[in-house]
């Protein structure tokens, strides 16, 4: 039986580890709000599209000068409606140079702890068990090797296998930024679940994540 309370479920990990496509998944069965915070990186990262470096002055003069909004699982910039625009490789690419600047995660916090607030809520991202629900139920925190993410990655985009060791090779980058930047680095929260995702298929991973929550089922 479902209490009334506010319950939360965090889902943080690698990139291209599943946790989206899991965090979804999860969210309609149990009838959560859902939203992938890499989503207000990318619109940042959106804004800044046509800029050929990203010192952090200019960055946050450019973010500052937008306006962001979040309707429900959709990014609105400047009054326009640009999810569909967010997964573009060199957006992917820029919102990972700029993450791990103060003044971009100050504002990523503060749109992302307005979402937080809603009673029943899945949260996928980063730093979601460790900063924005540190008080989350439930915490789960997926990995995956480098070869499998990558080519994950390249049927996702539909891109020849001729790209894997380009792929794999951002990938690892990705990683040892994510891990090591001194401002909310990824890394798992010290309750939350690991499940390594390499060698399990969706079905697997979902049913997996379920029986650990079973008590939040109506």
């Amino acid at each position: 039986m479902l209490k009334r309370q506010r319950l939360q479920i965090a889902i943080d990990g690698v990139a291209g580890s599943g946790k989206t496509t899991i965090a979804k998944k999860l969210a309609n069965y149990l009838g959560f709000y859902h939203f992938s915070t890499g989503n207000i990186f990318r619109s940042f990262a959106l804004i800044l599209h046509n800029e050929t470096s990203f010192e952090p002055k200019k960055v946050k003069k450019q973010i500052k000068k937008a306006t962001l909004k979040i309707v429900k699982n959709k990014i609105i910039l400047n009054g326009k409606d640009v999810t569909n625009l967010l997964f573009d490789p060199k957006i992917s690419k820029i919102a990972s140079l700029i993450s791990g600047q103060k003044y971009v995660r100050k504002k990523y916090q503060k749109l992302i702890k307005k979402i937080s607030k809603q009673e029943k809520i899945i949260l996928d991202g980063r730093d979601i068990g460790t900063v924005i629900l540190p008080k989350a139920k439930y915490k789960f925190f997926f990995v995956a090797s480098p070869e499998i993410r990558a080519k994950r990655r390249l049927e996702q985009l539909k891109l020849s296998l001729s790209k894997l060791k380009k792929t794999i090779d951002a990938i690892k980058k990705r990683d040892i930024e994510d891990t090591k930047r001194s401002i909310s680095p990824l890394k798992p929260a010290k309750d939350a679940i690991i499940i390594n995702t390499s060698k399990l298929t969706i079905t697997k991973v979902f049913d997996f994540v379920v029986k650990n929550i079973n008590e939040c089922k109506k």
